[in-house]
């Protein structure tokens, strides 16, 4: 099933599950290991926007592994009203992300290539 947020429509609450995380990230959900075989492991696939105004992320404890399979972007956050950090991302990096608290978020990708 492909689901596609084009913005953020819905409240965003201070917490979620990293399954709920998705519904307030404009893209789309292109491929979802929510079955029976991924008892200890959620994994998805998305497709993300070219730029991505700044949008509130809400907080999840549990820490979410992020692995870039395609394409390039700047990609910068904030704590609430803090300054904005930038970082380029592109194919092949990880990165792990857990907050305790929401943040802010946006990016603009670099290249033709769409952010996997």
């Amino acid at each position: 099933m492909t689901v596609d947020r084009r913005e953020q429509t819905s409240p965003v609450p201070l917490r979620t599950s990293p399954a709920g995380l998705e519904t307030y990230i404009a893209g789309r959900t292109l491929v979802s290991g929510d079955g029976p075989a991924w008892t200890d492991l959620f994994v998805q696939v998305f497709s993300r926007l070219k730029v991505q105004q700044p949008f509130l992320v809400p907080a999840v404890a549990e820490p979410l592994i992020v692995w870039v399979i395609s394409g390039q972007a700047c990609v910068e956050e904030r704590d609430l009203g803090g300054e904005w950090e930038a970082n380029t991302v592109r194919v092949g990096d990880f990165f792990l992300t857990r907050s305790p608290t929401p943040y802010e978020m946006r990016w603009r990708a670099e290249g033709d290539e769409p952010s996997r």
